[in-house]
C-alpha cells in the first residue's frame, strides 16, 4: 500500500460555499462560510510554505457536483501516493492572490497537471493546462469521463492537437498515463515501449499505447522535404 500524503483543503461543500461568497457575494449558510474562511486562511498559509507536490488539478468551480467529482479524484490520487495541489480551495476575496498562489503551486509541481473536464467547460483549467506544458514543460492530461467530452477533446479539441496532453476516459487509464510520464522522465524507459509512431497524414506522430492519445507530431512533412 502506497503512502498517502494530503495537503490540508476544504471539504466540497466549504469550497461550494466560499467560492460563491468571494465570486457571486451569495451566502447561503452563514455558519458554514466563516469556518470555509477561517480554514481557508489558514491552509493558504501552508500552501506558501510548500515546496514540492506531485500533481496539479485544474477544475471548474461552476458546480458543487464539479467540485465533489474534482475531490473524488484528488482521493484517488492521494491513494496511489501522490501529493496533490488542488486550485479549487483557494478562494480568496483578491484575484491577483489567487492567481499569483496558483502559479506558485504550478511552479513546484513535478509529475504534471491534470485537468478535469467536469460537467461545464471553463476558461480557467484550460489555461492552467497550457500554462503547465507551455511555461513549466510538465506533462497535461485531461480526464473526461463523459463519452461525449471525451470524443471532444480526445479527437478534436485545439490543446489536444497541439500540445498532445493524454487525453484519459477513466480513473485507471489517468493513473497508468502519469506513471508512464514519470517513468519517461525519470529515464527508466524508453520511447517505443510506451508510445508508438504512426504516419498520419504525411507526418510522424507519437501515440501513447494506453490512452490512444497523440503526443506529438513532427515537423518534418515526409511528403515534402521542407520544414513545415
Amino acid at each position: 500500500m502506497k503512502t498517502k500524503i494530503k495537503l490540508p483543503r476544504l471539504t466540497p461543500e466549504q469550497a461550494w460555499v466560499l467560492n460563491q461568497y468571494v465570486m457571486c457575494g451569495e451566502t447561503h449558510d452563514k455558519e458554514l462560510l466563516g469556518k470555509a474562511q477561517k480554514l481557508n486562511e489558514e491552509f493558504i498559509d501552508q500552501y506558501w510554505k510548500t515546496t514540492s507536490v506531485d500533481l496539479y488539478l485544474a477544475l471548474s468551480m461552476r458546480s458543487l457536483e464539479d467540485i465533489q467529482g474534482a475531490e473524488s479524484i484528488c482521493n484517488r490520487l492521494e491513494d496511489e501516493g501522490n501529493t496533490v495541489y488542488n486550485p479549487g480551495n483557494n478562494c480568496t476575496t483578491s484575484r491577483y492572490l489567487k492567481h499569483d498562489l496558483e502559479k506558485y503551486m504550478l511552479s513546484k509541481t513535478k509529475k504534471g497537471v491534470v485537468m478535469d473536464a467536469g460537467t461545464k467547460d471553463s476558461g480557467g483549467k484550460f489555461m492552467e493546462l497550457c500554462f503547465g506544458i507551455l511555461v513549466h514543460r510538465l506533462p497535461g492530461f485531461m480526464l473526461a469521463e463523459n463519452e461525449k467530452q471525451y470524443k471532444v477533446y480526445h479527437d478534436y479539441h485545439p490543446i489536444s492537437i497541439l500540445l498532445g496532453p493524454h487525453v484519459c476516459k477513466t480513473q485507471e487509464s489517468l493513473l497508468a498515463c502519469i506513471d508512464i510520464e514519470t517513468d519517461r522522465r525519470a529515464g527508466y524507459n524508453g520511447e517505443t515501449k510506451e508510445f508508438r509512431d504512426e504516419i498520419i497524414d504525411g507526418r510522424r506522430t507519437t501515440i501513447c499505447k494506453n490512452c490512444d492519445s497523440i503526443i506529438r507530431r513532427y515537423e518534418h512533412d515526409l511528403r515534402n522535404p521542407r520544414r513545415c
